[in-house]
């Protein structure tokens, strides 16, 4: 990736990658008066500043280092909750989401996401927030029934629409054939567990009125559903255009309503 996103290429952008569409209509420059605070793990709302928290597992550690290189390019204050004052890097590098992505606690399953959610979002308020869950809750040995799974997510929906102008559900990674249990960290899983468990989520979404992001195994190591630095880079510049696209109330083919 390596570039630099402003919200003026916001147009161009929507239509790369794979083969996602163009949006409706261009966003308009976001301005502030300050900059985010590099130091600072979370956020600190305010007026002066859209800001963006992302929720979710190992995978959206690995999306968000180049996913804030582009917010910040483009004036919005991207950060991941499980982000430290003590590891955040200001600045875009392989080292930085390469760590973030097999250090420091996740969110885990869509029980625990919640949970650090409730802990979190108190009295906080923010531009944007993004979560995903599912990739815990599919694993044979653990699996979640998609009842009780739809009924997290919709606990979690109830609760972040009252922090947030804007949420976006993010869809839980693709599950190749013949996933590696040692290296993916997974255990035994079956190929496409995530669709069923995508399906409910999103249902959920539409009825809250939630932009929905969908993502692609472009990138994915073998056996596995986490990405090499290339398939991070666009799953970060995916969900960096999808907040713009939020923030002017456009869409497209791949983040839309």
């Amino acid at each position: 990736m390596k570039m630099y996103l402003a919200v003026v290429f916001i147009l161009a952008l929507a239509g790369c990658g794979s083969g996602g569409g163009s949006p409706t209509s261009a966003v308009a420059p976001v301005t502030a008066s300050v900059a985010p605070v590099a130091s600072t793990a979370i956020p600190v709302p305010t007026a002066m500043w859209p800001t963006a928290i992302d929720f979710g597992d190992s995978v959206s550690l690995g999306y968000s280092g180049p996913a804030r290189y582009d917010m910040d390019k483009g004036y919005v204050d991207y950060r991941h909750n499980a982000w430290s004052a003590e590891n955040i890097v200001p600045e875009y590098n392989d080292w930085f989401f390469g760590t973030e992505a097999h250090a420091g606690e996740n969110d885990g399953y869509a029980e625990t996401l919640l949970l650090a959610m409730e802990q979190e979002l108190n009295d906080q308020h923010y531009t944007v927030i993004l979560f995903n869950a599912g990739l815990h809750n599919l694993q044979e040995n653990m699996q979640t029934p998609i009842p009780d799974y739809t009924n997290t997510i919709e606990a979690i929906a109830t609760l972040v629409e009252q922090h947030a102008d804007i949420v976006i559900w993010i869809d839980t990674t693709p599950v190749p054939a013949n996933i590696d249990p040692v290296a993916s960290g997974m255990g035994n899983v079956a190929e496409n567990a995530q669709l069923s468990y995508n399906v409910a989520a999103r249902q959920v979404a539409v009825e809250h009125g939630f932009y929905m992001l969908s993502v692609t195994a472009y990138g994915q190591l073998p056996n596995n559903v986490h990405y090499d630095v290339s398939g991070y880079e666009a799953l970060g510049e995916r969900v960096s255009t999808c907040v713009l696209l939020a923030m002017a109330a456009s869409h497209s083919d791949q983040c839309h309503k």
